[in-house]
């Protein structure tokens, strides 16, 4: 598998045995991520929550992880959990929820088939049930000998491998989107936020920042949230994408002229991709349920489109607008 490079992103993972994390110091200290452990089975981690809305807070990209314990539960079951624990602690922002296949007696007796089964019933759940994309998280050596890499190698891989210049390949398995290289680290590596003897496992995503933005997009989707705004005086349909703001193109009364491809956002809306010509000018777009939405900065721009109430710039006022 791939040689970690300087400008990736790093990271740490966590659980209730870490301790006190200070994820500000983390954040200045060159931490990118960090992924919290959610249940252990389906027990939950009591320090996830709190540590989940201080990883935001810090600017940090966050996670979360389940111990897997397939004998003790269905996957259904343990899907539904994870879902539970993490949009309650605030959702799926960012890095894939993850599972956490490795050695114990939590697995013993099981063959690599019902393992992978039960995997990717886990994942399949979890898409089913929260609309995000999940990720496995196990060693090289467990990888080969407990389940069937051929039946895997398209799911998101965070791999532990110690005191190596790169994981093994796997099988058909060749790369690797997180990579724990260090576990529990000791007083002689300092970590930023960390005290001292405290639990506390080193990653490193392969990709820079602003790769490890985009792949956590990719997967969870970008969340379109339906909203109303008054342009004029009138109330018209939109959505919010981020802190951006699209208004319903058909309320705006200006030409379009569509091209670009399928975008998927939220599970419940399947979102074109789109650009349109406003007097002569191209600007990003998206259509949902047939209808095209125009983004709101763009419009502000365009020295034609004009509102007479503020200096020839559209003024707007968002009211909530329930979900379909």
């Amino acid at each position: 598998m791939q040689t970690a490079q300087l400008n990736w992103a790093k990271g740490v993972d966590y659980s209730s045995n870490t301790g006190a994390v200070d994820f500000l110091a983390l954040a200045k200290g060159g931490y990118s991520f960090a992924i919290g452990r959610v249940l252990y089975g389906l027990a939950p981690d009591t320090s996830f929550a709190a540590n989940y809305a201080a990883t935001k807070n810090a600017g940090l990209i966050r996670g979360g992880y389940q111990f897997a314990r397939p004998k003790l539960s269905t996957a259904q079951a343990a899907a539904a959990a994870m879902v539970k624990a993490i949009e309650g602690a605030g959702g799926f922002d960012g890095l894939p929820p993850a599972i956490d296949a490795e050695y114990g007696t939590d697995v013993q007796g099981m063959s690599p088939e019902e393992l992978t089964d039960w995997v990717l019933a886990w994942i399949a759940e979890v898409k089913s049930l929260a609309g995000v994309g999940g990720m496995l998280y196990t060693s090289t050596a467990f990888l080969m000998e407990c389940l069937q890499p051929q039946r895997l190698k398209d799911v998101p891989l965070w791999i532990s491998s110690y005191g190596v210049a790169h994981p093994a390949d796997a099988g058909p398995i060749t790369q690797y989107n997180l990579w724990q290289h260090t576990a529990g680290l000791n007083s002689q590596l300092k970590v930023p936020g960390i005290a001292p003897y405290n639990q506390i496992d080193l990653n490193v995503f392969a990709g820079t920042i602003a790769e490890l933005k985009s792949w956590c997009e990719e997967v969870n989707g970008v969340q379109a949230t339906p909203m109303k705004v008054m342009v004029n005086g009138q109330t018209v349909d939109a959505y919010a994408i981020g802190d951006q703001v699209y208004l319903l193109w058909k309320d705006t009364g200006l030409q379009d002229k569509k091209v670009g491809n399928v975008w998927h956002f939220d599970p419940q809306y399947q979102v074109t991709e789109t650009k349109v010509k406003v007097n002569g000018s191209e600007s990003q777009a998206f259509v949902v349920d047939g209808d095209t939405y125009v983004n709101w900065a763009a419009l502000r721009n365009i020295g034609d489109v004009t509102d007479p109430k503020i200096n020839g710039e559209f003024n707007f006022t968002v009211t909530p607008k329930a979900s379909k």
